[in-house]
């Protein structure tokens, strides 16, 4: 027999511990499940006995208890019937004794009938007091129901009132002392007086009272009563208010209404939504007025159709411009230019401007309800690329503009809009911003300043320099081109011929790019074809004063590619810039 090796021996002892362990484990596992589910099973047969002792407690005491209840509750109701009733069976037999002994007494004689109607009667009521205590406890409540009711009703008619006085007489109740204080403005208005008349003294004698409801009067009512007590003669008429102030009362209304309604009527325009009135209230209130404040209808229709301001103009004159006349006369030049949408274009000695519009006594606002489209111009996002030329330009991302549907109130006074309340929106389309690649190298200094003129010809008192250094004349002032053409690079700076005003600068048709300045005399000088722009509107330059760089844009044909179109114009009159400039 061979001997084990002690380290197999004493893995296999590892082994066999191991095993021991996990079923003293297993064991272990097994006693607490068991014991869980023990203690489980207890528990729900505790309640399961619980329950069932309840059942059978509920059932034998509570069902009887509960029979008797439900055979008690007719007999109950039948008593309180039966003594509810027991007045109403008594009268009604009480009634029939009554019948059945003077029908037996009448077969004697009459009057043994009616001997025996009240021997019965008072017999009845004599062995049936309880009768009238019963009856007593029946209408006792009710009529104090009816009490009660008729004196909410009385006192819901009152309340606490403010009562005026005025020289010892009663003027009537108000709610407050403002309803009176507004009624003896408006009385005031209504009294016409005399040169260095005493007016009426309105001041009261106010006292708190409890008074009928009906009797609370409004500021026309209070009004009426003082007319009522002056000792002055008075009519009933219609009292003509607009904007809340008394013009006159009329006997006769139709002719003011019918002019009212031609008023409006000029206006409507028949659109659904469509809301027209005027922007001072009219009222015409009924009572009693004055005999010396009563007009002729006429009188107010003249008033409904005058004019509060009138139309207002200047007459242009020799070295204005459009925004010295905006500021001589205190005008923003927005107003202004609104009024005169073509003053920057034509604008010559003679000519008139306005200044203000006529505006009329009754103004008419119109409330239209409109949906539209507006666009929303993208922006350019540019980046600047120094190593090209200032007349370089790329679209790296071509913009898209934003489009947006709006509901909207529009309100417009007289014709003009005045306001616009957007009610909703929707974007149609979102903006896509543009973007571009510029050349930021600019040419060399010797085009930086404009050559003083070499022409011997001097305008209004100016005297012009070229707007350009260099370039060559391509196209020469004639019948069909009223201009001077100097070709020169792209990107070269222009300059300004005389200081001025801008009162162009923009895209302007076949000139493209264009800049117009006024020098002020009527004499004005136009920059065409610019590749950009750089002096705004308004702004006022120097002599000399860069204002764009030469380009292309617009209108150009064959050799002349990149140059200036420049023009000089007097009166409106185009003249030869070469006779001032020396080309």
């Amino acid at each position: 027999m061979l001997d084990a090796d002690p380290k197999t021996l004493q893995e296999h002892s590892d082994t066999d511990k191991y095993n021991d362990n996990i079923q003293s484990v297993y064991r272990f596992l097994y006693r607490m499940v068991s014991y869980i589910g023990f203690e489980v099973l207890k528990v729900i047969k505790y309640i399961y006995d619980a329950e069932r002792k309840l059942s059978l407690y509920i059932e034998k005491k509570l069902t009887p208890l509960l029979t008797k209840l439900v055979k008690r509750i007719p007999s109950v109701f039948h008593a309180a019937l039966l003594s509810v009733s027991r007045p109403f069976r008594k009268a009604a037999k009480g009634i029939r004794l009554i019948r059945h002994n003077v029908s037996e007494a009448r077969k004697v004689d009459f009057r043994s009938a009616v001997d025996a109607f009240f021997s019965t009667l008072w017999q009845g009521l004599r062995n049936n007091g309880w009768f009238f205590k019963t009856l007593l406890n029946y209408l006792a409540p009710a009529v104090g129901v009816v009490l009660l009711c008729l004196t909410v009703q009385y006192f819901s008619g009152l309340t606490i009132a403010v009562s005026v006085s005025l020289d010892g007489n009663h003027i009537g109740y108000v709610s407050d002392e403002t309803v009176y204080n507004q009624a003896a403005k408006m009385f005031q208005q209504r009294i016409v007086y005399e040169d260095n008349a005493e007016k009426i003294d309105t001041h009261p004698l106010f006292s708190v009272e409890i008074t009928d409801t009906a009797k609370v009067l409004n500021e026309d009512q209070v009004v009426d009563s003082m007319i009522r007590m002056s000792d002055q003669d008075i009519v009933q008429a219609g009292g003509i208010y607009i904007d809340h102030k008394f013009y006159g009362a009329v006997t006769e209304t139709e002719a003011i209404n019918a002019a009212m309604e031609e008023m409006l009527a000029k206006h409507r325009t028949g659109k659904p939504n469509e809301t027209v009135q005027f922007v001072k209230p009219i009222e015409i209130k009924k009572g009693l007025y004055l005999t010396s404040t009563v007009k002729h209808q006429q009188e107010i229709v003249d008033l409904l159709h005058s004019e509060v301001a009138g139309e207002v103009t200047y007459t242009v004159e020799q070295g204005d411009t459009p925004s010295g006349v905006a500021k001589k006369n205190n005008i923003p030049y927005s107003e202004f230019k609104a009024m005169n949408p073509n003053c920057e274009t034509k604008f010559l000695v003679g000519q008139k401007m306005y200044l203000a519009k006529s505006e009329p006594f009754l103004a008419v606002e119109v409330v239209l309800r409109e949906t539209y489209k507006t666009e929303t111009m993208y922006a350019t996002e540019t980046v600047k690329d120094n190593t090209k030329s200032i007349s370089y330009r790329k679209v790296t991302q071509a913009g898209v503009k934003g489009i947006t549907e709006y509901t909207a109130d529009i309100h417009y006074i007289n014709g003009v809009e005045t306001a616009r309340d957007i009610l909703s929106s929707k974007v149609l389309q979102t903006v896509v911003n543009q973007k571009e690649v510029v050349g930021n190298k600019v040419y060399s200094e010797s085009y930086s300043s404009p050559v003083t003129s070499s022409g011997n010809g001097s305008l209004s008192g100016l005297n012009f320099v070229d707007p350009i250094r260099g370039g060559k004349v391509t196209t020469r002032f004639k019948a069909s081109h009223r201009a001077l053409d100097i070709a020169i690079t792209n990107g070269t700076p222009i300059h300004a011929a005389e200081a001025g005003t801008v009162v162009l600068a923009r895209y302007y048709g076949s000139y493209g790019n264009c800049i117009i300045i006024d020098h002020g005399n009527n004499v004005q000088t136009l920059y065409a074809h610019a590749e950009r722009l750089k002096a705004k509107v308004g702004q006022s330059v120097a002599k000399g004063e860069v204002i764009s760089w030469v380009g292309h844009t617009g209108r150009v044909y064959g050799r002349t590619g990149n140059h200036l179109h420049f023009e000089i114009r007097s009166n409106g009159k185009q003249l030869n810039p070469a006779k001032y400039i020396g080309r």
